[in-house]
């Protein structure tokens, strides 16, 4: 079974220099417009994705916190 995970942090940018810096295998950052992403890899290659979703994306945690209080 496959599992991916993603890591949701505040600065994308912050977050790829600290993996860049430790020499850690990295995508290049994509900007999805809503969103921006970049994947690491563990010593085995599994992926991990870290992911910056702007404020007012629906995906954005404010936005899932509203609507599950909402809800």
């Amino acid at each position: 079974m496959n599992r991916y995970f993603n890591f949701a942090v505040q600065d994308i940018h912050v977050a790829y220099e600290h993996f860049k810096n430790l020499n850690v295998k990295l995508s290049n950052i994509k900007d999805f417009g809503a969103m921006q992403c970049f994947d690491f890899f563990d010593l085995e290659g599994n992926p991990f994705s870290v992911v910056n979703e702007v404020v007012g994306s629906p995906f954005h945690s404010d936005s899932v916190e509203r609507a599950q209080r909402e809800s």
